[in-house]
């Protein structure tokens, strides 16, 4: 072995004792990545911060004066926080309403007869407000009443106007995320019927592509979207794809949430086909399709273990009022085959992912493949590429390149090999992400080009740990 101190010059001729101080191999174990989540949304014309210019958040509080009080982006930041309040970092990217958008309206019509005191009890997708009602109460005192309760929450996302028998709602902000909420009742006492009349009428949304360009210079592990259509969801697709490419590798995953009927969600996410999208279903669920996004980007992001399946992780979204409306084991397995993620609802009436899945279901030749099925391959191989460039990079720094190194300060291929091996025999023994490391040690090759002298090429075998998901046996009837 061949020592050189490279900050002690060789032509020092004064006599002395020179002890430098190197940093450059204190770190043994892996490198720390912890997950940076971007969420992309509409603000709304009250909000404070600047459109399309990168922001970090710290609470739900900040959000509020950020993109203003019942913003789609604000409430995704309180979902998202709401879920998991220990994230390592959370930015945002708002957009303005796009100029050509409508703003979703609703309604709560209100009718009596023969009223006794009670409760309201008033659903707006996941938030809840509550009216006192009396035996007195005429139908234009419930509706100023309905009103007044839900102006008072300041981050709920309609703002209301009293028209007799009923209270309208008009969402806060335009465009097609306004049509995702549901309206919902309940009272205590008797003789008060409330009849929703469910949003709709929202149309148009700010183009993604301009918070997406905005995006790409900077690093982000997760990207949340409020947007679910077709071309929101090719455009987020093509910057992931471009992202995790060999001249960037600064991949991500993206999630969308979806709450249509089943066709056609398994038709949006089939079309899409991306081993770095997830979208989450959640059928009838009064949670919104873009908060129940952020809930599943929130566990995401706090589980350090990336190859740990999700399976069973309980959400805070909301269950569905009509049990009808939750999937049925053949509903969920049709999802599943078609790149939607299925939520159902477990024990105690919790919402819970079934398998973190990506929208990935076929090859390019459009045959089934589940080889990106689930979302935590991508994360791991994203890991695995990570771990491999960071030690090549800290170990290589300005090194020599020889066939065979015999000198201080030079490589050559068959070292550059012991490198990536001790890289992958950690990702084993450390993190538990690969197996079978030494049985794939002949695939581990590593050359110098033979057109470019300054180049090493390698192939590097990724056996990845693999999520168990099903458990199946038998039972074996023995008599006597």
């Amino acid at each position: 072995m061949s020592i050189s101190i490279p900050t002690v010059p060789l032509s020092t001729r004064k006599p002395g004792t020179y002890i430098a101080i190197s940093t450059a191999a204190a770190r043994l174990g892996l490198p720390v990545s912890a997950d940076k989540l971007l969420l992309i949304g509409t603000q709304l014309a009250t909000a404070t911060a600047t459109a399309e210019v990168l922001v970090q958040v710290f609470s739900a509080g900040q959000a509020q004066l950020l993109f203003g009080s019942g913003s789609p982006l604000a409430l995704v930041v309180e979902a998202l926080l709401d879920q998991s309040p220990y994230l390592s970092e959370v930015w945002c990217c708002p957009q303005d309403e796009d100029g050509a958008a409508a703003a979703a309206s609703a309604s709560l019509s209100t009718a009596i007869s023969s009223l006794t005191a009670g409760t309201l009890t008033l659903y707006v997708g996941n938030r809840t407000v509550r009216v006192a009602i009396t035996a007195d109460d005429l139908v234009a005192d419930i509706a100023a009443a309905i009103s007044a309760a839900l102006d008072a929450d300041a981050n709920m996302p309609f703002s209301t106007a009293v028209v007799s028998p009923a209270c309208n709602l008009t969402a806060k902000a335009k465009g097609t995320g306004g049509n995702g909420w549901l309206l919902a009742w309940e009272f205590t006492g008797t003789g008060l019927t409330i009849t929703p009349t469910q949003p709709t009428g929202g149309s148009g949304d700010a183009d993604i592509q301009d918070a997406l360009d905005v995006a790409f210079p900077a690093d982000f592990d997760i990207y949340v979207v409020e947007y679910n259509d077709a071309t929101s969801l090719d455009a987020l697709d093509d910057q992931l794809d471009l992202l995790k490419g060999p001249m960037e590798m600064r991949p991500a995953v993206g999630v969308a949430g979806f709450a249509g009927t089943l066709s056609t969600g398994t038709t949006l996410s089939a079309a899409r086909n991306s081993g770095m999208l997830a979208m989450p279903y959640f059928r009838g669920s009064r949670t919104h399709p873009s908060l129940l996004a952020a809930q599943v980007a929130a566990e995401l992001g706090y589980e350090a273990d990336r190859a740990k399946p999700l399976n069973g992780v309980v959400l805070d979204a909301l269950p569905p009022d009509d049990p009808a409306d939750r999937l049925s084991r053949t509903e969920q397995e049709t999802a599943l085959a078609n790149g939607l993620m299925p939520i159902e609802v477990g024990p105690g009436g919790e919402a819970q992912i079934v398998r973190l899945i990506s929208t990935y279901v076929a090859d390019a030749f459009g045959s089934d493949d589940d080889t990106l099925l689930d979302l935590q391959t991508m994360r791991v191989l994203f890991y695995v590429q990570y771990a491999c460039r960071y030690k090549m990079q800290v170990e290589l720094a300005q090194a020599k390149l020889a066939d065979s190194a015999t000198t201080a300060g030079t490589t050559d291929p068959s070292m550059a090999r012991t490198l990536l091996m001790g890289v992958l025999m950690q990702l084993q023994d450390e993190l538990g992400y690969l197996e079978r490391v030494e049985d794939h040690l002949d695939r581990l090759v590593v050359e110098r080009d033979p057109s470019v002298a300054t180049r090493l090429n390698a192939t590097i075998p990724a056996d990845i740990v693999d999520g168990l998901h099903v458990f199946a046996g038998e039972i074996q009837l023995i008599l006597g």
